[in-house]
């Protein structure tokens, strides 16, 4: 499905950021299915053995659908999303048809898009009453059965999911799906009966159910090996070349496809369709690379879809057809496309460079195809060339010839064919050729056609025939006087460059003062600076050396534009810098009026303008520009002393510093206010940095908002500080920045970030402590009173994050999405006044991932969907704050407690996972003494310790969902650390009935004249009604309260701990210490009205 122009336009002003923020997936899987007949290496896991899912999530690892995480782990019961859910779908059913993703939260940048695109077009998926699809959040079970349900066209089944136990807490929108996904045996229920349909679907119980979803398709063939042979075959369904293929060679001989081909493997050595029919589609897809398909003999192809690089070629003997070659949208711009076979049609929907080598009787430019680049060639014959799409360029070479080219927008025709006929449409349409015949539309400006001339001089050339038309005369130069002689002839519109103009030894100065096209086919190259004058000035594909020569000239700058209107397209400016000088840049903008915006500034590279790091006295930037600029200090502009240069428009940063290069520049882009006082102020930077000079040079002169991206890798000598109200992205692009200092009193920690605003998008940041007894103690990463942001990439440091001092006063927030940390002693820190926002990441710390002071308050920290591991303590170590909010995710903590917590608001949700004590002997009593963490192996350690949070109170809630796994002592366990004098003044804990919450301890040791409350589920368990009671009746009374829960009959087979004693203790959903039900995997007749194990994805809400 095309989008509108206002509907990509919608969707473009949603997507425009100064940086694409890149994230990183943890979870990634390849549409690649084995055949089964080539082995492969085992693949598995280390969290894997003994999971019930381990056969089928190892298996779909060998066969390379599913990845893990750079730890080794799977995670197999972590919350999986709906973006990696719908991802995870299609590569199960294979969607081939794209929809739209409008969605309100969804842009075309984000690494889900083309996945959810297909799922849009399959029809499986949809989004909410209030326009969003909420990719982040957690596919439930019911959500997993709907979009199955759809994705497989089953029939509703309401009466298959009534017999599920919970039947009635399946929402209606969502019964007739579980009904039908459990009869298709996709999905089951559980050993109690139940279907659990808002439980949040885990990573094995996705690949479990896709597994049997994906061995459902029988009627596929599925190759994934490179050399494979396929010869008299006709296949019912899809043929799959996988991506596992890589860049080798396939052939399919003689075979008959009453599905689709999908081509994601294959490279230069092709993809050979020899007599083969494809009666579906024809997707080259492959993601990495171009894939040559070679179709040969009588091979016939009804639809062709290209989605990226691709050669399209015909062998010497083909003789069958192809109907419809289509270039889609999302083809990438940066891949080239060759179709070199005939064709009845060839639609280009993207903007792409295309060359088209044979005949075809139909191309269109749809107006998606915006900016296209179409070469016809080779003596390639076109019956009907339609151009819907806008600033489009179409070449024709030498013995080409297009019979009718219709143009209804805006396009460049050059080249040295042939035009039948030019129907002219729309205005602004310019030839190079001479068309036989031109027809423009009433109330049309007559198309222009290109006359050349050499030398400088200017010809009048002749008029179009057939009328219409008119003429503008090009001169061709390759001196500095022809450059210099055209620019001064008023006749000529078009000047273009040939060969080189100027050396390393003659840079010249041009003035351009009145409109004119300055142009090359090859990038030319002219050495010196031009001063622009005049709107509406083009530069187009050349290249321009400039070098510094005077401080108050215009030859320092590639361009020098006084100017509220002015084109640069595919260009390279190269910078030759003078050590000890003013900065040379590439190309500087002063605009004339308030809210300029009539600048293209796109496809150009800007080299080398970074000699600050070579000894010049001020930073250089490819393009900048001068608002509030006293424009008399450029005196060749010829302007009045009291003229200032305005401003620009909202928008013009955005579109210059994303759609141009920038290599080696101490700024790319720079806009900089100088308005009242001189420097007033650096409003917009876009610096590209490759080693530390650079780095430390863009942050000192870091503006309200600047992004900074690495080009290289870094390695740090001293200490990077950020301060002030300074905006700051800092891009990694796939680099790492390294620790090169010893820790010691002046090198503590590679960046400080204090009272900024501060976004990195990662890669990786290292201290490289691991093994290195000089980086031992080195930290990481400090945000002093700011705001930090995260996004993706692996951070290592003996401390990691630390969020605010114990003295700070002004809040500091941190936030962390798609990371992974390690940590030698603590991977976040967190102090008064601070707030971490921890998501989707996987965190390693020796002791502590998560810290505070016990004597500070005002912190706050929320974790979801995160993998917390501790090696040798306690995970989570809370004993002063505000707000702890785990939501999902899993905790291991094997040699000490999951959670440590003796103030604050505590909460545990969204089927979060702690398992602790893997490694710590049972213990009765928890040694008050000394100060830091108890790690007495309890799942979550809570209650009174003297001397920490002098006020307030301790509330801590688990919610149903949440899994506590201790192996000594105790899922909740209640203690008092040091006399009952200095502390908190209540402790409520509410959690499930059947979670047991150990606090005889605790309990029997408060005095009666004591001030403490505490309260379990809403009962006041101390004081209690009677404060003269002894311990042992009040140990009496615990243990009656404790065994409540084992009151039903049906339980008399379990002892006082919750265990099934007559099925050797392993059910332990009893107690909420062993963990959640395992599915079962198993699919007997005795299971039916259950289903089998449990794999679920989402579906689809009431909104949906």
């Amino acid at each position: 499905m095309k989008t509108t122009k206002q509907e990509r336009g919608n969707k473009n002003m949603k997507s425009k950021k100064m940086i694409t923020k890149v994230l990183l997936l943890a979870f990634v899987i390849s549409l690649v299915l084995p055949a089964g007949a080539f082995a492969a290496e085992t693949k598995t896991a280390s969290d894997l053995q003994g999971h019930w899912a381990e056969s089928v999530i190892s298996q779909w690892m060998t066969d390379g659908l599913v990845g893990g995480y750079q730890d080794g782990t799977f995670q197999p019961d972590k919350s999986i999303t709906r973006a990696e859910f719908v991802k995870l779908v299609n590569a199960a059913v294979k969607p081939n048809k794209v929809g739209a993703a409008n969605f309100s939260d969804v842009t075309n940048t984000d690494w889900f898009y083309d996945e959810l695109r297909l799922a849009m077009g399959a029809g499986y998926v949809g989004g909410f009453e209030d326009g969003t699809f909420r990719p982040a959040d957690n596919v439930t079970r019911a959500q997993a059965a709907a979009f199955i349900a759809k994705a497989k066209g089953l029939t509703q089944d309401t009466a298959q999911a009534n017999k599920f136990a919970d039947s009635a807490a399946i929402a209606d929108w969502a019964k007739g799906a579980v009904g039908a996904v459990v009869k298709a045996g996709y999905m089951g229920g559980y050993q109690d009966g139940t279907f659990r349909a808002d439980n949040a679907l885990t990573r094995a119980e996705a690949v479990s159910m896709l597994d049997r979803v994906l061995k459902d398709q029988s009627d596929d063939l599925v190759i994934t090996e490179p050399g494979t042979v396929v010869k008299d075959k006709t296949v019912a369904g899809d043929v799959i070349i996988a991506a596992s293929v890589g860049s080798g060679d396939v052939t399919l001989d003689n075979v008959t496809i009453h599905g689709d081909l999908l081509v994601k493997g294959g490279g230069a050595n092709s993809v050979h369709l020899k007599n083969t029919t494809v009666k579906g589609t024809v997707y080259a897809q492959r993601t990495a690379g171009t894939v040559r398909v070679v179709v040969e003999a009588a091979s016939h192809i009804d639809r062709i879809v290209i989605l990226n690089g691709t050669q399209l070629q015909a062998a010497s003997d083909f003789k069958g057809t192809i109907k419809e070659i289509i270039i889609d949208e999302q083809a990438s711009s940066t891949q080239a496309i060759t179709i070199d076979a005939k064709a009845d049609k060839i639609e280009i929907q993207a903007n792409v460079d295309v060359t088209i080598k044979e005949d075809a009787k139909q191309v269109v430019l749809t107006d998606t195809a915006d900016k296209a680049d179409v070469t016809i060639t080779d003596s390639a014959k076109v019956d009907s060339l339609v151009v819907n799409a806008e600033k489009s360029t179409v070449k024709i070479a030498s013995g080409a010839k297009v019979e009718t080219l219709t143009a209804n927008e805006a396009v460049d025709i050059n080249g040295s064919g042939s035009i039948g006929k030019l129907e002219a449409n729309a205005s602004n349409v310019t030839t190079e050729i001479k068309p036989d015949k031109t027809e423009t539309a009433s109330g049309v400006k007559d198309p222009v056609i290109d006359t050349t001339v050499s030398g400088g001089g200017s010809s009048s050339g002749g008029s179009s025939g057939g009328g219409g038309g008119t003429t503008v005369k090009t001169a061709t130069v390759t001196t500095a006087d022809e450059l210099t002689k055209a620019l001064a002839d008023t006749t000529v519109g078009v000047i273009k460059v040939s060969g080189t103009i100027g050396s390393e030894s003659a840079y010249g100065t041009y003035t351009v003062d009145r409109v004119v096209t300055i142009k090359s086919d090859a990038k030319a190259t002219v050495y010196g600076s031009f001063v622009v004058k005049a709107d509406g000035v083009v530069f187009d594909n050349l290249t321009i050396n400039n070098k510094y020569v005077d401080a108050n000239s215009a030859n320092k700058n590639g361009i020098s534009a006084y100017v509220d209107k002015l084109t640069v397209t595919n260009c390279i400016f190269n910078a030759n810098a003078v050590n000890g000088t003013y900065e040379p840049n590439g190309l500087v903008i002063f605009p004339k009026t308030a809210g300029a915006n009539g600048y293209t500034i796109t496809g150009n590279t800007f080299n080398g303008f970074n000699n600050v790091a070579n000894g010049a006295m001020y930073h250089s930037a490819g393009v900048f520009v001068a608002e509030g600029y006293p424009v008399n200090k450029k005196d060749f502009f010829g302007v009045k002393e009291a003229t200032l240069s305005a401003t620009v428009a909202a928008g013009v940063d955005e579109a210059i510093a994303e759609k141009n290069t920038f290599t080696n520049c101490a700024y790319g882009y720079v806009r900089m206010n100088e308005f009242g006082a001189e420097g007033a102020g650096v409003h917009v930077c876009y610096a590209t940095v490759g080693n530390e000079a650079v780095l430390n040079n863009a942050i000192m002169y870091a503006a309200a908002q600047e992004t900074v991206v690495l080009d290289d890798d870094i390695t740090l000598t001293q200490m990077v500080t950020i301060k002030g109200d300074k905006s700051l992205t800092l891009v990694l692009n796939g680099h790492v920045i390294t620790n090169g200092m010893t820790y010691g009193e002046d090198a503590i920690r590679m960046f400080s970030f204090q009272d900024s605003n501060v976004t990195i998008d990662g890669s990786a940041i290292t201290t490289g402590y691991i093994g290195n007894p000089n980086q031992a103690q080195m930290r990481l990463i400090q945000n002093l009173n700011g705001t930090l942001t995260v996004n993706g990439g692996s951070y290592t440091g003996y401390y990691a994050f630390e969020s605010n001092q114990e003295d700070s006063a002004e809040a500091a927030t941190t936030t962390i999405s798609n990371a992974t940390i390690t940590a030698g002693f603590c991977a976040l820190s967190n102090f008064t006044h601070g707030t971490m926002n921890v998501s989707n990441s996987t965190i390693t710390a020796d002791y502590y991932v998560l810290a505070n002071n016990g004597l500070h308050g005002n912190t706050h920290f929320n974790a979801k969907d995160c993998t917390m591991t501790s090696n040798q303590d306690t995970a989570i170590y809370f004993p002063a704050g505000d707000t702890l909010v785990i939501d999902g995710g899993t905790i291991n903590a094997s040699n000490g407690s999951g959670i440590e917590a003796f103030a604050g608001n505590v909460e545990v949700k969204g089927n979060a996972i702690i398992n602790a004590g893997a490694n710590v002997a049972k213990t009765d009593i928890v040694s008050a003494a000394g100060e830091g963490s108890r790690m007495d192996g309890s799942a979550i350690l809570a209650g009174y310790r003297k001397g920490y949070m002098t006020t307030g109170a301790l509330n801590l809630t688990v919610e149903s969902g949440v899994t506590l796994n201790s192996t000594n002592n105790g899922t909740i366990r209640l203690v008092q650390l040091g006399a009952l004098q200095n502390g908190i003044t209540a402790i409520t804990v509410s959690c499930p009935a059947d979670m047991v919450v150990e606090d005889s301890q605790f309990i029997n040791n408060i005095p009666a004249d004591t001030t403490l409350t505490v309260t379990i589920n809403d009962e006041q368990v101390r004081p209690v009604k009677e404060q003269t009671e002894t311990k042992a009746q009040a140990a009496q009374d615990n243990s009656i309260v404790n065994d409540e829960a084992n009151t039903d009959p049906a339980n008399d087979d379990k002892d006082q701990t919750g265990k099934d004693t007559e099925n050797g203790g392993k059910d332990s959903s009893v107690n909420g210490a062993g963990g959640a039900d395992t599915p079962d995997t198993s699919n007997t007749s005795a299971n039916e009205a259950a289903g089998e194990g449990s794999t679920d994805v989402p579906a689809e809400t009431p909104a949906e």
